[in-house]
């Protein structure tokens, strides 16, 4: 029996593996082609199966499944599908975003340039659709400092410095797992865990030599570098150090012991290693180890000083909240800025997502930290990029949460029971809510009613209680209560929040348009000129800054305070879309007309509860008018 075409097995293999029903689109998205395309593959296929006693049966608003008769033969149907094109098949991209990460990949790895037609059979698209995602890559890899050059004769091929293609190597078969793919390829099956001990035992005696001290997280990612170094010296791809470089890290202890590892890389792995990558491990070198003093000059201290001395004027005019007397906060940030220059005017940053995880925990933070990295790109011309704005935004979370210590919410457990009971009750709510944020005491009648008004925000109680004034009280019922007193929290944390003037009728757009970032910002920005919130005129851009903050989520800001009125906007994309280094699927913006407002650190507390909790794909299914929206942000979440 004759074999099916690629496409026709694809289609029939994912009915066979489905016992319910499955869409054209559906079926459309998986095999990459079109609805139309899709019905007529069914068409054809149901008379080319009708011998094997079964059928593929279609139902309105439900789609096609595939029915098998008494006299079923599947064995004739595996017969019509290759089995290794199939495996092949379902280790490709099964989407466009996925498409697009996957020839990012494809070009990192060759150093030859690649036919778009060739590309286009490899993932099982049309070569059309294979150029609308190269535009898409292109614009990705422009971030990176690299070049995608798409030339007239069909052909792709990736241009930049070795050094930025080893950083982007790292980004995106390392250290993103959203980007890394399924696709064999050197990097991703030649690392083993014997090399990556080897690499990293050599590291460890050159900087014990050296007394060069790396964090575990940095020396995991060193020996990261040195591998993707390795793989790349097979294949005679080197970095140039131009002489300015060199003059800069020649009497360096770090270029000593760089030179140390690269002899023992030598020795182990048979390489003669050009001296310019000496300086390529230098640079890592010097970035990633750990200081007790950075070593400054006097004009360089006095420099970083007056920086961060800006950094904290313009946060108190703009927002209100004085960090001066922060000593603490000003050595972290004395200790960092120094070497994150040095990462930015050499590209070499680089991101821990053990790290950098849920930045939707801190947007207060994040929006202090836009002054910051202006006022760093004014001292120093350079670009503050998203790892190292995220690293700056964690300094100030923390010095934020510092700051609010000292005042802690009571949580008071009402001694209205056996006294065994009540020390029950109040160990366990002790254990569930840190010191640092809260005081849990045991109180009594008199704490409630009879003395001072207001010492008390949230009582824990086994019986009724008439409310206090100021305090709510949850009521133990069952093991749940642990988890009410945490949206209680939520409730006080809010409580003074105008909901209605932040979240009116309209500030939930359901499908915002736009198939590319500044498309999609350019219809968010009509849409806040509509309701009178941004103005209608100006340049075409609007100078939003944006940054992904997790799960499909985009934090937009407006730098320029060009926003007249405090407001709050959700917008879900009509589709998925590629940000920077993520899938984006909602925006989100926030701000008051005042930023010493109260308000804006209420608003920020509640976007980040939502956004930590909330997943992109579910809200995108969502449905839901303004009324179901405003419950939805308004319902209390868990603390």
């Amino acid at each position: 029996m004759a074999q099916l075409e690629k496409r026709k097995a694809i289609i029939l293999n994912t009915l066979l593996e489905r016992e319910d029903y499955i869409t054209a689109q559906q079926l459309a998205a998986i095999a990459g082609a079109s609805v139309r395309t899709i019905k007529s593959d069914i068409a054809a296929l149901n008379k080319l199966v009708e011998n094997c006693g079964v059928q593929i049966r279609s139902v309105p608003n439900r789609g096609y499944r595939l029915e098998q008769g008494e006299d079923a033969d599947l064995s004739e149907l595996s017969l019509m599908m290759d089995d290794s094109e199939l495996r092949r098949f379902y280790k490709v991209p099964q989407d466009a975003n996925e498409r697009i990460y996957y020839l990012i990949r494809k070009l990192l790895v060759v150093d030859y340039p690649l036919e778009t037609g060739e590309l286009a059979d490899e993932i099982y698209v049309s070569e059309p659709t294979v150029v609308r995602d190269l535009q898409k890559a292109r614009i990705i890899l422009a971030k990176r400092n690299l070049k995608l050059v798409m030339e007239k004769k069909g052909n792709v091929r990736l241009e930049g410095s070795e050094l930025n293609k080893r950083l982007a190597i790292s980004e995106f078969f390392f250290h993103n797992e959203k980007h890394i793919g399924k696709e064999e390829n050197v990097f991703r099956d030649g690392l083993n865990r014997q090399e990556v001990e080897g690499i990293r035992i050599i590291l460890r005696l050159v900087c014990r030599e050296f007394s060069i001290v790396l964090s575990d997280a940095s020396l995991s990612n060193l020996v990261i570098h040195v591998f993707i170094a390795l793989t790349r010296y097979r294949f005679y791809n080197f970095i140039e150090a131009d002489e300015a470089l060199q003059a800069e890290y020649r009497d360096a202890v770090e270029y000593a012991a760089a030179k140390r590892l690269t002899e023992a890389l030598e020795e182990a792995y048979d390489f003669v290693i050009p001296d310019d990558e000496v300086i390529y491990y230098a640079m890592h070198l010097r970035v990633k180890r750990i200081y007790d003093e950075i070593p400054l000059t006097d004009q360089e201290r006095v420099r970083i000083n007056q920086c961060i001395s800006q950094c904290f004027w313009e946060i108190y005019e703009e927002y209100g909240v004085d960090f001066s007397q922060d000593q603490e906060l000003r050595h972290y940030l004395y200790q960092h800025i120094p070497l994150m220059i040095i990462r930015l005017k050499n590209h070499m940053s680089f991101r821990y997502p053990q790290v950098l995880d849920k930045p939707s925990s801190y947007l207060f933070s994040i929006k202090l930290t836009y002054i910051v990295a202006d006022v760093i790109g004014r001292f120093y011309q350079v670009g503050v990029n998203a790892q190292e704005f995220e690293y700056l935004a964690i300094y100030f979370c923390f010095a934020l949460l510092k700051s609010r210590s000292g005042k802690r919410i009571c949580i008071g457990v009402y001694n209205g029971g056996g006294r065994a009971e009540t020390v029950m009750y109040f160990n366990a709510v002790r254990g569930a809510f840190l010191e640092e944020d809260y005081e849990v005491r045991i109180v009594d009648y008199g704490d409630l009613f009879q003395r001072e008004r207001g010492t008390v925000d949230i009582c824990v109680s086994t019986c009724s209680l008439e409310e206090p004034s100021g305090a709510e009280v949850v009521m133990i019922r069952d093991r749940t209560y642990i988890q009410e007193i945490r949206r209680a929290i939520y409730r006080h944390k809010t409580r003074s929040l105008d909901w209605v003037a932040y979240f009116p009728p309209g500030c939930v757009t359901p499908c915002l348009k736009g198939r590319e970032p500044a498309k999609i910002l350019r219809n968010l920005r009509d849409i806040l000129a509509e309701r009178d919130i941004f103005p209608a005129e100006g340049p075409e851009e609007p100078g939003f800054e944006c940054l992904e903050v997790g799960n499909g989520v985009i934090l937009v800001q407006d730098p320029g305070h060009r926003c007249r009125k405090g407001f709050f906007f959700l917008g879900v994309l009509e589709r998925p879309v590629i940000w920077d280094m993520e899938v984006a699927k909602i925006l989100v913006m926030a701000d008051t007309a005042d930023r010493r407002d109260p308000d804006l650190q209420t608003l920020c507390y509640i976007l980040s509860k939502w956004m930590t909790n909330c997943k992109g794909e579910d809200i995108m299914e969502k449905q839901w008018d303004d009324r179901e929206w405003m419950r939805f942000m308004s319902e209390p979440m868990e603390d």
